[in-house]
């Protein structure tokens, strides 16, 4: 996300500020399933996430200033597969998730100013934790042939308990203390599809 706005010229104020927020999110599993009937399978396993955020403000030709936090989570999940329809080739199915996890959060602060040059801030800390991660999803398939099936859906992505760079603004009292705050939640939800290809 960018912004951009234009201020008045004034000693000590530059023209342009900008402003830009980042959020990167990265997931790896792996499962243990076991089916009980022909249309319900349960799972077992352990998942790792890493959210990293950044939010840099520019105001050019005097001042730049950049915070982060990186949420790196670790944790084992359980969950079941379901399988709501199949009819020829379609089929229809759900699937439902949900782990704690070890949560080992760190943010980091830099301000520097452009001229005269002078880095006035320079902060990082770090605090673990436990967090919640819950995945709710729909897919719909359509099988092609014997090796080949077509996938797309939806899904739903709840983490709870990770430090978000928006939050730490409140929980920070600089120079007195610089610390992370780790009570944010995010959500994430969206379209999904896929090419599933069997030997």
């Amino acid at each position: 996300i960018l912004f951009q706005t234009a201020g008045g010229s004034g000693v000590g104020f530059p023209h342009i500020v900008t402003a830009s927020y980042e959020s990167l999110l990265r997931s790896v599993e792996l499962n243990v399933r076991r089916q009980q009937t022909d249309r319900l399978t349960l799972l077992a396993g352990f998942r790792y996430l890493n959210l990293r955020e950044s939010l840099d403000l520019d105001q050019v030709d005097f001042f730049r200033y950049r915070t982060e936090t990186h949420n790196h989570l670790f944790g084992a999940q359980i969950g079941a597969d379901v399988l709501l329809a199949d009819r020829g080739p379609f089929r229809l199915e759900g699937w439902l998730k949900a782990g704690l996890y070890g949560n080992s959060a760190r943010s980091s602060l830099m301000a520097t100013q452009d001229a005269p040059p002078l880095v006035f801030a320079d902060f990082s800390a770090q605090r673990s934790r436990a967090s919640f991660v819950g995945d709710l999803g729909l897919a719909a398939s359509v099988r092609l042939n014997s090796h080949i099936v077509l996938r797309g859906g939806y899904q739903l992505l709840w983490i709870d308990g990770v430090a978000l760079t928006s939050d730490q603004f409140a929980a920070t009292d600089l120079p007195a203390a610089f610390v992370v705050t780790t009570s944010g939640g995010v959500f994430y939800h969206g379209a999904l599809c896929g090419v599933e290809v069997t030997w």
